[in-house]
């Protein structure tokens, strides 16, 4: 008969004739000592022989090769006869040889993590074709791999609350090659894999995690140089989840692989400083789930490239700047987006959303990509700058070389920016209107755009003749600064806004600032809504007169200004009646009475400041 490892003709006697469940075996024409054929693992495990020390023993059909001990090992026959398993070639070892079923029925969740423990360094398990079903976590071990030989032809499934295979410490070396991945429970720690590498890879395999993380980095050690790479990941809530725990998630690529979110994902990858990280040729589609395909948190020289990112609401790219942080964003294409919706805040979505700390340097470059397709003007980039009231710092954007088609809004709708570099942001310019906007309920700037019904322009266009206003509507100090702006910065007082002229396409012309008018508000049971740091104020329903009692929507340290809208009606301060503190009630009972407030917020109180009656 053939060997089924790959053999030569064997001879099978034991000297009366024929047996094949126990014989001496002949290999290559060796006799191997004490050797026994069992036709089966199933036949070997229900017989009730025992055997010396170092006897070897065979199963024929499979191919499996067993010694016995006198304790231990890795399999047990009915007769208690323990049995290790041999590799069926140098540091391999079958999954089957351990007892593993693999019809999707029988708990396989001990034979797998025998075999697991039974490889040396630098050894693997290799997983034959079927659905192994696990009823627990199986710890990994640090340079042991788990393959199959046919793509996606064996596979892993269980239904707990936990990863299918984990580790706690630092993985180093290990591979996970061509398995399919399943973990249907809905707890809050269910997980595919969950480990944290070192020069680990994951490759070609596939994964569904409905409820939970496809693979989890789970920080429980220093995380460095893994790859991901040609997997594909079904409807799971999170393909790719990566934390920092005890130390960081460095230097990884993360390539080639497919996210269909299915309606159940959440983000295709999240991923806390991927520092030197490359996530490259990825592909997520279907959309997500209130998430986004990409987010990061953090990371110095970080590349985001050659992606395609098809289909969501929700923005593509989401970046938590940190400390200090640059990102390359390059070669991606962005297809369709739907910029009808808005964020938790009632921010508009975006492809792209940066949030920046405050107080360090932070470098996005955004260059080279495609955007096509976009419906209801989809805004590119919306960054969300969180600079504190006093550390302003230089945000970094370039926006260079892209290409637009379809509907694309090119505006960058931007909060608390204070120090920018306008040139690279005039590039992304458009018709539409504003410009680009910056918006906050602390400080408001706002660019309105100037040349309504010119065509949507490509990088670069020479603006000669176009015109732009920039706006300050906040309280704080508003800086222009670029080397192409000529007199190199300009500073826009709180209430004013600028004109801004291109000559050449090379230089900006910057107007004098000039005043911003005041906005109306109507007293409405008592309180008015504070929106900006200048206000005229009426009364309720054009009523004779009325009584503002409170204010709402200030800051920390934000000061307003309020006068009387109308001769004919007279608005009155009451202090102590609600969150103002007042040096008495105060009328304001015609155009030119005037009176100034400063929010303090560990008071809650809007505190009289100075006062002008005028009548």
């Amino acid at each position: 008969m053939q060997y089924p490892h790959g053999g030569a003709a064997e001879i099978f006697r034991d000297g009366s004739g024929h047996n094949p469940s126990k014989a001496e075996i002949r290999d290559w024409g060796q006799v191997i000592e004490g050797g026994v054929g069992y036709l089966m693992l199933s036949v070997l495990l229900a017989s009730s022989h025992t055997y010396d020390d170092g006897s070897i023993v065979r199963t024929l059909e499979e191919g499996f090769a067993y010694r016995a001990v006198a304790s231990g090992g890795h399999i047990t026959n009915a007769g208690g006869q323990a049995f290790e398993v041999l590799p069926f070639r140098s540091g391999a070892y079958n999954l089957k040889a351990f007892g593993a079923v693999g019809d999707g029925v029988a708990d396989d969740t001990a034979p797998t993590q025998a075999a697991i423990n039974a490889c040396a360094n630098d050894e693997y398990v290799l997983v034959p074709r079927g659905l192994y079903r696990l009823t627990a976590p199986v710890a990994m071990k640090s340079r042991v791999s788990m393959e199959c030989g046919g793509k996606w032809s064996a596979g892993f499934f269980g239904d707990f609350n936990g990863p299918l295979f984990y580790s706690t410490t630092q993985m180093w070396r290990n591979a996970f090659r061509n398995i399919q991945f399943r973990n249907n429970h809905d707890g809050p720690l269910v997980a595919c894999l969950s480990y944290t590498g070192y020069q680990s890879m994951v490759q070609e395999c596939r994964f569904e995690c409905h409820h939970g993380k496809a693979i989890a980095l789970n920080g429980q050690g220093y995380s460095v140089e893994n790859k991901i790479r040609d997997c594909y990941f079904y409807g799971c809530r999170y393909g790719i989840y990566a934390v920092t725990g005890t130390h960081a998630n460095t230097d990884a690529w993360v390539i080639d692989n497919y996210f269909y979110g299915n309606g159940r994902q959440v983000n295709a990858i999240y991923w806390e400083t991927p520092s030197g990280g490359v996530f490259r040729g990825n592909h997520p589609y279907g959309g997500t789930l209130n998430g986004h395909y990409f987010e990061f948190v953090a990371g110095l020289n970080v590349s985001v490239l050659d992606n395609y990112f098809e289909d969501d609401t929700e923005p593509r790219i989401k970046i938590q700047l940190g400390n200090p942080s640059s990102y390359i964003i390059g070669g991606n294409k962005f297809w369709q987006g739907d910029g009808s919706g808005t964020d938790a805040n009632g921010n508009k979505q975006s492809l792209i959303e940066l949030e920046c700390a405050p107080g360090v340097p932070q470098v996005v470059g955004l260059n080279g990509n495609i955007f096509e397709a976009g419906e209801n003007s989809v805004d590119i980039l919306r960054t969300n700058i969180d600079v504190g009231n006093e550390a302003f710092k230089t945000v970094d954007i370039n926006l260079s070389g892209n290409v637009y088609n379809g509907s694309y809004n090119l505006g960058t709708n931007t909060q608390r920016v204070v120090e920018t570099d306008w040139l690279g942001l005039a590039k992304a310019h458009t018709d539409q209107n504003p410009l680009i906007g910056v918006s906050s309920s602390i400080e408001r700037y706002t660019f309105d755009g100037a040349g309504t019904g010119t065509p949507g322009l490509p990088n670069n266009t020479i603006l000669e003749g176009k015109s732009f206003k920039l706006r300050n509507e906040g309280r704080a100090l508003l800086t222009l600064s670029t080397a192409r702006v000529v007199k190199g910065s300009k500073k826009i007082p709180p209430f004013s806004e600028f004109q801004i002229s291109m000559i050449d396409g090379e230089y900006f012309v910057l107007g004098a600032p000039t005043p911003l008018p005041p906005t109306e508000l109507s007293v409405a049971a008592g309180s008015v809504d504070v929106s900006r740091s200048y206000h005229t104020l009426d009364t309720e329903a054009n009523a004779a007169t009325d009584d503002l009692f409170s204010m709402t929507g200030g800051h920390d340290g934000m000061r307003v200004l309020l006068r009387a809208a109308d001769n004919a009606r007279t608005v009155t301060l009451k202090d102590g009646g609600g969150n103002l503190r007042l040096n008495g009630d105060f009328a304001l009972d015609t155009v030119v009475d005037a009176i100034e407030l400063i929010y303090d917020a560990s008071l809650s109180l809007w505190v009289e400041i100075s006062r002008s009656d005028n009548a």
